[in-house]
């Protein structure tokens, strides 16, 4: 694994768990066992970091893959309430897709076939 996979890894779970506000380069740097500067000059910023993980995220979404990573499911919601015009931005890697509907179709789909206790239990 190359230290930019090793880095996205970390970082894919950092901001999965805890959002983006939630997460800091120099914990992702500890984690994935490099120094901030690394993550810096892999990514630039911690935005572009950020996007790299919603775009492969993305890739999630398009192979309709989000019922089975019910992680991923809770990370969109709380990321649409939180931080939506970040989340929607770096969505938008993929031209010429309404994420905004997408999404939305998407969360119905999967919250007819989650029960309320379900879905509670996720958020916690």
């Amino acid at each position: 694994m190359t230290t930019e996979e090793k880095i996205l890894n970390v970082a894919r779970k950092k901001f999965v768990l805890y959002g983006y506000y939630g997460t800091t380069i120099r914990e992702i740097a500890f984690d994935a066992e490099v120094n901030k500067g690394t993550i810096h000059y892999y990514f630039r910023s911690k935005d572009k970091l950020y996007g790299q993980v919603v775009s492969s995220i993305a890739e999630l979404l398009l192979q309709n893959n989000i019922k089975e990573h019910q992680e991923i499911f809770l990370f969109i919601v709380k990321e649409l309430q939180n931080n939506r015009t970040r989340f929607l931005n770096a969505l938008n890697v993929i031209p010429n897709l309404n994420w905004s509907d997408y999404l939305i179709t998407l969360i119905k789909n999967t919250l007819a076939e989650i029960s309320p206790d379900e879905f509670v239990n996720v958020l916690k």
